[in-house]
């Protein structure tokens, strides 16, 4: 017997059969158009920020006259051994730059494309791009950041980039059931930067566990195996670095001089609170609908697995100065959890307008926890002068209590999509008109060379020799890259 494809599809996503919306072809290339546009948002750089450090081992290997009395070069043990490897690669196949400039613009890509592909498993295909343009709105105001100057994207690629973009894409994996692929690409981004593997396996288990108990040991050993084969191999670099004698002093220094902006909760936890907001907003979106629809109890299950690793930390680090949890950063995946709470209240708005019986209005629990959310989002807006997402967070919310009306009118109800649709794209366009407009200035790779670096490198080319020491500013972070001299402290 033939089966309309319409039902079965969405009985397969466990969404109720509702007023379709076919997704048109202009919206799916609108959300291709914007996914790269935001990629190149960040800018075409390479020798900036942390990559004057993390290049270091790449360089070396391919050179190693230089260097030969930097600390960072021969003393240091490198958590990031995968990524020497690959930046080793990269910079044999293009030593220019631009290879690691365009590959940071494809990892953007590539971590949204998955929030997009994650938002298709929850709502419609019309939905789950509309949801997307919502997300990329409010990421590009807050550039994917979150406590702590964390990020899921930044400038340059990095051992970050690589290890973000894994989280994300095993985060879509785990809420369409697929624990083994999800469990790879979990291993693969924990080889590339450490910290995402150590920190992944207990969000990640945690999330599991609330989950069925069906084949839960299978389950488990799919997800996290792979991770914990990663973990052996990767224990004794980590152990070497710790038992150092000069460890614990170290460890202060950096946590406490170097960068506090980074470890000491104290110094920021305001901005906990618009991360607290979005959680209850993306909470209490899909709350009462996730009884009945596997993949909304996949994605809420993830969502209490990086709270069940990230509040306890955050308290406890605020009350207690504990400095092997503060070295290993658990709020780096709070801007990562803000990406999931914002993609299932987007999911809802969009999806009220595109499926409305698959999308209801929330009862009067869900209303209060959404407007306690807001109010969070709202005084982090306030603090921290950045309000377009709770602008974005107020429309939406009035989209979704006002969609039945809306849709109740003819004229309104059949170009919901059509309005909406173009609506996101002139924000999308006006929030990032005077980023693009910099974005020559602001890409060292377009802006040219650093003349004054140049005219040093030069110099110190001319009356020193590679052995030399230098004692640097604190603010010439590339002085010892670009020029090849070992310096006293970074």
């Amino acid at each position: 017997m033939r089966r309309d494809s319409r039902s079965f599809r969405e009985m397969s996503l466990n969404i109720p059969v509702g007023r379709a919306v076919p997704s048109p072809g202009w919206l799916n290339a609108l959300v291709w158009v914007t996914l790269v546009g935001f990629g190149l948002s960040y800018g075409l750089n390479y020798g900036i920020s942390n990559q004057v450090f993390y290049m270091l081992p790449s360089v070396h290997l391919l050179h190693p006259e230089y260097w030969p009395r930097d600390w960072a070069v021969t003393q240091m043990h490198h958590y990031h051994f995968a990524f020497a490897w690959l930046a080793t690669l990269m910079l044999k196949l293009d030593d220019s730059g631009w290879l690691f400039a365009l590959a940071n613009v494809a990892t953007v890509v590539a971590g949204m494309a998955c929030v997009w592909q994650m938002l298709k498993a929850i709502t419609s295909e019309a939905g789950a791009a509309l949801a997307t343009l919502m997300v990329v709105l409010i990421a590009s105001a807050t550039r994917t950041g979150g406590p702590g100057t964390s990020y899921v994207f930044a400038d340059i690629f990095q051992p970050n980039a690589l290890g973000s973009v894994g989280l994300v894409a095993a985060c879509w994996l785990f809420v369409v059931e697929r624990p083994l692929a999800a469990g790879l690409v979990l291993a693969a981004a924990g080889a590339v930067h450490a910290n995402y593997l150590v920190l992944c396996i207990p969000v990640f288990g945690a999330a599991q566990l609330l989950r069925s108990r069906e084949r839960l040991p299978l389950r488990l050993a799919q997800l996290l195996g792979p991770s914990l084969v990663v973990l052996l191999v990767t224990l004794p670099l980590m152990r070497t670095a710790s038992e150092s004698p000069v460890a614990t002093e170290a460890l202060r220094i950096h946590q406490d001089v170097r960068a506090p902006h980074h470890y000491r909760v104290e110094t920021f936890a305001w901005q906990f609170l618009p991360w607290v907001g979005w959680q209850l907003i993306g909470a209490a979106s899909i709350f009462e609908l996730a009884r009945s629809r596997p993949r909304l109890q996949q994605l809420l299950a993830l969502l209490a697995g990086f709270w069940a690793l990230i509040v306890p930390s955050v308290a406890v680090v605020y009350c207690f100065v504990f400095r092997p949890l503060i070295q290993l950063y658990p709020w780096r995946l709070t801007s990562n959890c803000d990406l999931l709470a914002q993609g299932a209240f987007a999911a809802a708005v969009t999806g009220s307008l595109v499926a409305p019986s698959a999308w209801p209005q929330p009862g009067k629990l869900a209303r209060g926890v959404l407007a306690c959310g807001l109010g969070l989002v709202a005084v982090g807006a306030l603090l921290g002068h950045q309000f377009l997402p709770i602008v974005v967070g107020i429309l939406g919310l009035a989209i979704w209590l006002g969609s039945s009306r809306l849709l109740a009118r003819p004229r309104l109800g059949e170009h919901a999509v059509l309005a909406l649709g173009l609506v996101l794209g002139v924000a999308l366009v006006i929030a990032n008109v005077h980023r693009f407009s910099r974005l020559s200035a602001t890409s060292n790779l377009l802006a040219g060379r650093n003349e004054g670096v140049v005219e040093l490198c030069r110099w110190l080319d001319t009356n020193t020799s590679n052995a030399d020491l230098l004692l640097t500013p604190p603010d010439d972070e590339e002085i010892r890259f670009r020029c090849h001299r070992a310096i006293v402290v970074d």
